[in-house]
């Protein structure tokens, strides 16, 4: 179990490793749009439409690209904390349960992507006319990221308990 646990964390820091380099990257692209929005409106008393929608496209994909990140660094709300577990039993559980919760959440998801994609594929964006399927490709982009770093999440309750989950166990003391 250990050589796919391994691969999958390796497959998943990488992922995270792109994924917040590319959020990064629109997080300054969108900072430049809005900037130079403001510019236009208070400096020249109207500011092109495309800014305004340029702006939300890359803040959509910015923002969905980082809560992948924040899934993977166990930033994102939960229900429950992990910390909060007192044995090493339970917080097995509550990662189990979390991971299914998730799964039923983003497979479901990601299957109807694709038909979203479709009927996307026939649609332009109103002012700088896009297929609309490029901008909301990052749905299934989104939910295969989240499923990826789940997968990797869901091996490594069942490694070995490392030192620290070792001493929240209550039979340690």
């Amino acid at each position: 179990m250990k050589p796919a646990s391994h691969m999958l964390e390796r497959v998943s820091d990488r992922l995270d490793q792109w994924v917040v380099r590319i959020a990064c990257a629109l997080m300054i692209v969108m900072v430049c749009l809005v900037l130079l929005q403001v510019v236009w409106r208070y400096g020249f008393n109207a500011a092109p439409a495309w800014l305004d929608e340029a702006a939300r496209y890359v803040m959509i994909w910015m923002a969905l690209l980082g809560s992948t990140a924040a899934f993977r660094t166990g930033l994102d709300p939960k229900l429950k904390n992990e910390l909060d577990a007192k044995s090493y039993g339970a917080k097995r559980f509550l990662r189990a349960g979390r991971a299914v919760s998730i799964g039923l959440f983003f497979l479901p998801l990601l299957y109807a992507s694709f038909g979203f994609l479709q009927r996307h594929a026939a649609r332009e964006t109103d002012v700088l006319q896009l297929n609309s399927a490029w901008i909301v490709s990052i749905v299934p982009i989104f939910a295969v990221i989240i499923l990826v770093h789940l997968l990797a999440q869901m091996v490594r309750p069942f490694q070995e308990p490392t030192e620290a989950e070792v001493q929240l166990s209550p039979g340690a003391l």
